[in-house]
């Protein structure tokens, strides 16, 4: 597995990738990245919990993907997005930033099953698949980064 550092305008971030342009990663598979982080993020919560190892933190992963891929790619390709784009990914970003301290009474499969706020990101990341005409579906299981 090969790594590639990229700077971004707005964070630093580690992408893995198969192809490289030079010191940066193909734009095709940033983005394909950014359409798995938000399909993670559409998913029912059943579906959210299997599509990790059994040891990950779910809510965290799904975050930290979404971060992660977000930030990769309007960091190096911003004029990719249109305004609409844009902003339903920034309504997503601004969603995390409000995400509630954990609740100690209950595990985190229950927070994804039955919080507000994880139903509310499920509908604001089908709402951004579909402004980038992508499915809602499962993405692959190894699409970690």
């Amino acid at each position: 597995m090969r790594f590639s550092c990229i700077f971004i305008g707005r964070k630093s971030a580690r992408l893995q990738t198969g192809e490289r342009i030079g010191n940066c990663v193909n734009q095709n598979d940033v983005i394909k990245q950014l359409e798995y982080s938000l399909q993670a993020l559409s998913l029912d919560a059943e579906q959210q919990i299997v599509s990790f190892e059994d040891f990950a933190v779910v809510t965290d992963e799904l975050v930290l993907d979404f971060d992660n891929a977000f930030g990769v790619a309007f960091g190096n390709y911003p004029s990719f997005f249109n305004e609409e784009q844009l902003e339903s990914l920034n309504k997503i970003d601004a969603h995390i930033d409000s995400m509630p301290p954990e609740d100690m009474n209950m595990s985190i499969d229950d927070e994804l099953r039955t919080h507000p706020y994880w139903k509310q990101m499920r509908t604001l990341a089908k709402e951004a698949l579909v402004k980038f005409h992508w499915s809602s579906k499962m993405p692959p299981f190894n699409r970690a980064v």
